[in-house]
């Protein structure tokens, strides 16, 4: 349970000059994700992929949630709290062997 870092230190990194790109979901049962710090900070979830990209070329960072960027992978990753997993690799497994 370490504090969620990823937001704070792209922001750092876009200010450097680096174009940075991140993707998370938007909610995740007892966690603070990604695009809550972002929301906190006014950094807007993109709705699409193109827009994402001018994102990217305007401000030097984007928030593209999953499900706009893999809808088939946040499919997925929404099974997490009816397995009881928190990671990937767990959920994999899981649906594998249940």
């Amino acid at each position: 349970r370490q504090p969620n870092l990823l937001p704070l230190f792209s922001l750092l990194l876009s200010k450097l000059g680096l174009q940075v790109l991140v993707h998370g979901v938007t909610a995740a049962s007892g966690r603070t994700t990604s695009a809550e710090i972002f929301r906190a900070l006014d950094v807007p979830a993109q709705e699409s992929l193109p827009v994402t990209a001018d994102a990217l070329v305007t401000d030097g960072l984007a928030f593209v949630p999953l499900s706009v960027l893999s809808p088939t992978l946040a499919r997925f990753l929404a099974w997490r709290d009816l397995l009881g997993v928190r990671h990937l690799g767990h959920s994999f497994v899981k649906t594998l062997n249940p």
